[in-house]
């Protein structure tokens, strides 16, 4: 969805955490909105996203991912929504 949204999509790579079987991945994505993004035309806007990934892995593979991003912020960038009045 991601890569067909933003195709000069790129990540930046913050830290990572491992503690067991689990690894905490922290970076943020940014690119151009130059595809349809979940019914959403282009807008030719940038936008730059906090990203948190929370990997369970055993047997050197990925058994679980969860994923938390702010997507009201990504929408404000984008122009979809309007940005907080109380910045």
């Amino acid at each position: 969805m991601f890569a067909t949204a933003f195709p000069d999509g790129r990540i930046d790579l913050r830290h990572i955490h491992s503690a067991g079987d689990t690894a905490i991945v922290e970076f943020t994505g940014r690119g151009t909105h130059q595809g349809d993004l979940m019914g959403i035309a282009p807008t030719g806007r940038q936008m730059s996203l906090n990203v948190c990934t929370i990997l369970t892995v055993r047997n050197d593979k990925i058994v679980s991912e969860r994923e938390y991003m702010d997507m009201m912020t990504m929408m404000q960038q984008l122009g979809v929504v309007p940005a907080s009045a109380t910045a």
